[in-house]
């Protein structure tokens, strides 16, 4: 969704994760590479900011080992939120597969203020992931036959079916006409 957004407006899509900022080190520099990553968006401004493993920044309302550790984090986490919130021309987009473990501030109003559930694609959804992840093989295939055999697969299965199958056409043919 991000990447298409960014196609049709036209600017850059700069992403960052939990995982990207805790391979920094301690809380310190957790902080210091999210306040540097926000700052380049606020830099590049017009553009899309994705964060990533939102439910990674879990609610600070668990007690739990770290308590202080996740307040801090999630603290910095509301307050670059509130800044790139502030700055008109950046859209924030955020993703995750577990909605019920993000701290409500952090997905409250002013914040993220739609919140999309995203399902797996259906059959037409299907047929255009692969028209588009397939390119000039796309011609060769009966999309419609593969579409129906790769209901109920996420739009990342489906393209990684793609990926496994395009080094080499001939398999690809098989696996679909099988």
């Amino acid at each position: 969704m991000a990447s298409a957004l960014v196609g049709s407006a036209g600017i850059p899509l700069i992403t960052t994760s939990y995982a990207d900022c805790q391979k920094a080190g301690h809380q310190g520099d957790f902080l210091r590479v999210l306040a540097d990553a926000v700052e380049e968006k606020i830099g590049k401004a017009p553009c899309v900011m994705f964060i990533d493993e939102l439910d990674s920044f879990s609610s600070r309302a668990l007690k739990q080992r770290s308590s202080d550790y996740v307040t801090g984090i999630v603290n910095g986490l509301l307050e670059h939120l509130t800044r790139l919130n502030d700055t008109a021309v950046v859209i924030i987009l955020g993703a995750t597969n577990n909605p019920q473990q993000i701290d409500p501030e952090v997905i409250r109003a002013g914040r993220f203020d739609f919140k999309i559930p995203l399902g797996n694609p259906d059959r037409l959804g299907i047929t255009r992931i692969l028209q588009i992840e397939l390119g000039r093989h796309e011609t060769t295939l009966d999309l419609g036959i593969a579409a129906d055999r790769l209901m109920g697969s996420s739009g990342a299965q489906v393209a990684a079916v793609v990926r496994d199958g395009t080094s080499d056409g001939e398999r690809l043919r098989i696996y679909w006409h099988r």
